[in-house]
C-alpha cells in the first residue's frame, strides 16, 4: 500500500483518535481514583495544559462524529480510500460514543472531583445528541 495523501491523513487521524483515549483515559481513571473531598478545584486543576489538548482533541473527534451525522460526502471514492475512510470514521464514531458516555456517567458519578476535560467532555457529547436524533428522525431525502 502506498502512502498517499489519503493514507497520511488515516494515519494522522488516527494518532490524533489514540492521544485522544490515552489523556481521556488517564483522566477518567483519575477521577475514579480521587477520593471525594469538598475542596473546590484549584487555578493549576484548571490550567493544566493536559486539560487543553484533551479538550481540542474532544472537538476533533466530535468534529468526526457531528460531521457523520450533518455533511454529504462531496466526491465519490474508489474502493480502497472508501474502506479506508469508513474504518477511520468507524472508529471515531464508536470511540467517541463509548469515552462521551463513560464520560457523562464518571461526572454524574464522581461529581466535584471529575478532571475538568471529563466534564468537557461529557458536556459536548451531551450537546450532540439532541442533533443526532434529530438527523436519525429527518426524512429521507428522496
Amino acid at each position: 500500500m502506498s502512502l498517499d495523501k489519503e493514507n497520511y491523513a488515516a494515519i494522522v487521524a488516527m494518532i490524533g483518535l489514540l492521544i485522544f483515549m490515552f489523556l481521556f483515559s488517564m483522566a477518567i481513571w483519575e477521577s475514579w481514583r480521587t477520593l471525594p473531598s469538598d475542596e473546590p478545584l484549584s487555578p493549576a486543576d484548571v490550567d493544566d495544559p493536559r486539560n487543553y489538548v484533551a479538550t481540542s482533541l474532544a472537538g476533533l473527534v466530535g468534529g468526526f462524529f457531528a460531521t457523520y451525522f450533518g455533511v454529504p460526502e462531496a466526491k465519490p471514492l474508489i474502493m480502497s480510500e472508501l474502506f479506508l475512510r469508513s474504518w477511520v470514521v468507524s472508529t471515531y464514531l464508536v470511540v467517541y460514543m463509548v469515552y462521551g458516555s463513560v464520560a457523562i456517567i464518571t461526572w454524574m458519578q464522581r461529581g466535584k472531583v471529575t478532571y475538568i476535560a471529563v466534564r468537557n467532555l461529557a458536556v459536548t457529547f451531551l450537546g450532540m445528541i439532541p442533533f443526532i436524533a434529530m438527523s436519525f428522525l429527518r426524512a429521507p431525502n428522496s
